[in-house]
């Protein structure tokens, strides 16, 4: 689907599930925005939302991600489900507010404007910010990972310690 010109999101954006939303202009999502993303799988544009800017996007708001039938989160440790969720010819801001099937994520690790969320039994909720992008990352760490960061390490035994 294809949006000509500049775009100024004040309220809900809900994308067929699967498609790419196409703006040729800048996109601004507004505090009062949100941006839902439904995940059917990881191939981007078929089975999960996702959203293209030519332009810029200035991001604030809410971004909701809602998990639908077939994806389930990774179930073999060491694995990840990345998803590209928006890519622009810039970026600026980021959403105040991020939910994943309903459940607020919170900053638990961070670095810059990027952080990962534990959700519990090994599964990290990692949001992504670069320049031009956005994307979520789905990852089922090895065993003695406490932090999420794809090693074990000695932050890792620090983290355990700190926690235990």
């Amino acid at each position: 689907m294809d949006f000509p010109g500049s775009v100024a999101n004040n309220g809900g954006l809900q994308i067929e599930v699967g498609r790419t939303a196409y703006f040729i202009g800048d996109v601004t999502f507004a505090a009062s925005s949100q941006l839902q993303i439904e995940l059917g799988g990881t191939l981007r544009g078929d089975q999960y939302d996702a959203v293209d800017v030519a332009k810029t996007t200035s991001l604030d708001g809410t971004l909701a991600f809602q998990s639908v039938a077939p994806h389930t989160d990774p179930d073999v440790a060491g694995s990840a489900d990345t998803f590209l969720v928006i890519s622009a010819g810039s970026r600026s801001g980021t959403f105040s507010d991020i939910s994943y099937r309903g459940t607020p994520l919170t900053a638990e690790f961070t670095s810059g404007d990027s952080f990962r969320d534990h959700v519990g039994g090994g599964l990290f909720r990692n949001l992504t910010y670069t320049a031009p992008q956005v994307e979520l990352q789905n990852l089922l760490v090895l065993p003695g990972d406490a932090d999420g960061d794809v090693d074990v390490d000695i932050a890792d035994f620090n983290t355990r310690i700190v926690h235990e």
